[in-house]
């Protein structure tokens, strides 16, 4: 296994929301390219519903983020197996 530190730092609240927004609307597109027409309606379906809670996700972070501080402190990793 490897892992990956994307993000360690503190940021402030505009730079926390730049960021959060930027790494979810990435996923988020990447979720939409992979919709293909030609899919069935159960796929199209499931990618749409992991958009859908990614974009709830962003609006559930940017609100905590408005209640912390000025300072706001993100890490995150990423683990390849």
């Amino acid at each position: 296994m490897n892992t990956v530190q994307l993000i360690e730092g503190k940021f402030s609240r505009e730079e926390a929301i730049d960021l959060l927004n930027a790494l979810y609307n990435v996923k988020i597109r990447f979720h939409e390219n992979r919709i293909d027409h030609q899919m069935n309606e159960e796929d199209i379906k499931i990618r749409e519903k992991k958009i859908a809670a990614l974009q709830s996700g962003l609006a559930a972070s940017v609100a905590q983020i408005n209640q912390i501080g000025n300072t706001i402190s993100i890490e995150s990793n990423i683990q390849i197996q």
